[in-house]
């Protein structure tokens, strides 16, 4: 039977050599998963409660930086580590996964909005109380938030 799986490069044979890459939390967690064996891609869309194709782009992206190969054997893919957990992590940093938006920031935002804060001006009151948002959370994702549930408008 023809190998039809994707493209699957080897890691680099001195990891310490290697440019340092950034994962995310999410994609680290697929290598502790995928560091007790091989898993498919439904087994992994099951574990993380994602979408298939979710997966499947987290998948490509450590494919690529060389940290996992991926093998089809008839219709199902199994994806694997290239080296042990511990040698792969050596020389990664992993990102924090991002805060959960609040219902204190949530109020607060609001608050703000009704007292007649926009734009710049309501960012930098926020960030007096929340000084860990980033300008761009506050403007779309905490006010977008407020307004859908009708705190503000």
């Amino acid at each position: 039977m023809k190998n039809t799986s994707p493209e699957c490069p080897e890691p680099p044979a001195d990891f310490a050599e290697r440019d340092r890459i950034t994962i995310t939390a999410r994609q680290n967690e697929i290598l502790q998963t995928l560091a007790d064996g091989a898993k498919t891609t439904k087994d992994l869309t099951r574990s993380f409660m994602v979408t298939g194709n979710a997966i499947t782009q987290t998948i490509k992206k450590l494919r690529d930086a060389g940290l996992l190969r991926t093998r089809r054997e008839g219709v199902r893919f199994y994806h694997e580590l290239t080296a042990p957990y511990p040698d792969l992590i050596a020389n990664l940093t992993i990102k924090a996964a991002p805060h959960p938006i609040t219902e204190q920031e949530i109020q607060y935002v609001a608050k703000l909005r009704n007292a007649g804060l926009t734009g710049l001006a309501l960012v930098e009151r926020f960030h007096l109380k929340y000084p860990n948002r980033s300008a761009d959370t506050v403007r779309v994702n905490i006010v977008s938030k407020a307004r859908s549930r009708r705190l503000c408008r």
